[in-house]
């Protein structure tokens, strides 16, 4: 469901190596994913998105479904038991859970989240401000990480961040 309107939040994400590190950690099968794309997706990142994804179903086809709120709060526990130190999902999760909060949950807390956390986190970061090396031209994989990166970059931009 995130990615079916298109939406700011959606351009802070790199939906296909999301995807594949998601894949690949829940594959028992596969081997652990790569260390430089396990960067592209946590448990907080992915609560933070269901957070906001989840508000969109409000059936009562389901028994006791989880909702959005639930998923927030989970992704707050993750926020609160993990180290701090700035790793793109968590930059990723904060951006969404701000966002979700201003829409549907304590504005003053998403407000917070977005002008005190991220962007101390963002200013203290070079996550983001990786300059595209062309030392691995030939490399297709180095090539589709530097182009996420850039793709992630611009969306944080966009996002005044």
């Amino acid at each position: 469901m995130f990615w079916t309107w298109d939406s700011t939040l959606a351009t802070i994400l790199h939906r296909e190596l999301l995807l594949d590190t998601l894949y690949a950690e829940r594959d028992a099968t596969s081997s652990a994913p790569r260390e430089a794309e396990a960067q592209f997706c946590s448990d907080f990142l992915i609560n933070s998105m269901l957070a906001v994804s989840m508000d969109f179903f409000k059936s009562t086809d389901f028994d006791e479904p989880p909702t959005h709120r639930d998923f927030a709060d989970e992704a707050f526990r993750l926020f609160a038991s993990q180290d701090h130190a700035a790793q793109l999902p968590l930059l990723q999760g904060i951006a969404i859970m701000s966002i979700y909060e201003q829409a549907f949950g304590d504005p003053l807390r998403g407000v917070s989240l977005f002008f005190d956390t991220l962007y101390t986190l963002r200013s203290t970061s070079e996550i983001l401000d990786v300059p595209l090396s062309y030392d691995n031209y030939g490399s297709p994989r180095a090539n589709k990480l530097q182009q996420a990166i850039a793709f992630i970059s611009n969306g944080f931009h966009y996002l005044d961040v």
